[in-house]
């Protein structure tokens, strides 16, 4: 989850995977989360103000970024129905690894609305998926 009371971008590290190869080998990485968009105070956006979301997967010590998705909310300032629940971010790429361990982390960003902020809360229902697939 991330969350600031002004616009101001915060990232944090979602989660973190280590694999084993023992031969060169072509690795698709995938993934797939739910996201909740809300203002800081946990109600629902409604302000008119655009949150931006984001997710990567970054293979560590190269600092190659695997797969990126981003989105976007906004919405009409109003009293009226508005879009909620959860939105998705999902991807991916490839990467060929020489044999050894390799560690991979999932980043998550976030900012948007000066006046409500923001919170935004990945993985936020039970659709969830990092994935490696080994091509050999």
């Amino acid at each position: 989850m991330l969350s600031n009371t002004t616009e101001a971008l915060t990232s944090a590290v979602l989660h973190t995977e280590t694999i084993t190869i023992t031969q060169t080998t072509l690795v698709e990485v995938s993934f797939h989360l739910g996201v909740n968009i809300l203002q800081n105070n946990e109600t629902f956006a409604s302000d008119g103000m655009p949150r931006l979301y984001d997710a990567l997967v970054s293979h560590v010590g190269s600092g190659d970024y695997i797969v990126c998705n981003s989105g976007s909310y906004t919405n009409e300032q109003t009293t009226e129905t508005i879009t909620t629940g959860y939105f998705t971010l999902s991807g991916n790429g490839f990467i060929e690894l020489a044999p050894g361990m390799h560690q991979f982390e999932m980043l998550g960003f976030a900012n948007g609305s000066v006046s409500q902020g923001y919170r935004v809360e990945f993985g936020a229902n039970a659709i969830k998926r990092f994935q490696f697939i080994f091509n050999n």
